[in-house]
């Protein structure tokens, strides 16, 4: 039994010499006005990220974003704005690198919400690029999804955003 034990230990102790922490997040800030309409809209995003790399193929992520927004008329500001949250821990299984880019699927749990309302539960997995640009400084965007959502009050919903545009864009610094 100790030697089980002590192996367990001596593994895990391995494993994490070898491991890395990343930090890393993005902005976002957007501005839309309507033509045929009389309002327009406001958003910035910010969404910090920190993470765990256990080896070349698997690594642990979690992002907390915060949205808020305002819409205005021709008459005025809604003061009140929107505040969405979220919270998405994943797991990154790595299937393909090359030079300096990784090809990558996330499996996310994702909560999320906005102000006042009842939270949302998701399950989904993405897949993404990374492109390292130096040793230390890594870009990674997520392109579309598959998943389930869980929307309280209003039901479920399962979908796919399978797009060309970028879901998301982010820049790491791993230590």
């Amino acid at each position: 039994m100790k030697k089980t034990l002590f192996a367990i230990a001596l593994a895990m102790i391995a494993t994490a010499g070898s491991a890395q922490v990343f930090l890393g997040g993005g902005l976002g800030l957007s501005s839309s006005k309507y033509k045929d309409a009389d309002h327009s809209s406001t958003s910035f995003n910010l969404s910090p990220e920190a993470g765990y790399v256990l080896d070349d193929v698997w690594s642990f992520g979690l992002p907390i974003s915060l949205d808020f927004s305002k819409t205005a008329t021709d008459k005025a500001w809604d003061r009140e704005g929107t505040t969405t949250w979220s919270i998405a821990p994943y797991a990154r299984y790595t299937f393909f690198k090359s030079g300096i880019i990784s090809c990558f699927v996330d499996g996310i749990l994702g909560f999320s919400g906005v102000t006042d309302s009842d939270t949302n539960v998701s399950l989904a997995v993405a897949p993404g690029i990374a492109v390292s640009v130096t040793d230390n400084i890594s870009l990674v965007t997520r392109l579309g999804s598959l998943g389930w959502n869980n929307q309280y009050g209003n039901g479920s919903y399962i979908g796919l955003n399978a797009n060309a545009t970028i879901s998301s864009l982010a820049v790491y610094y791993t230590f």
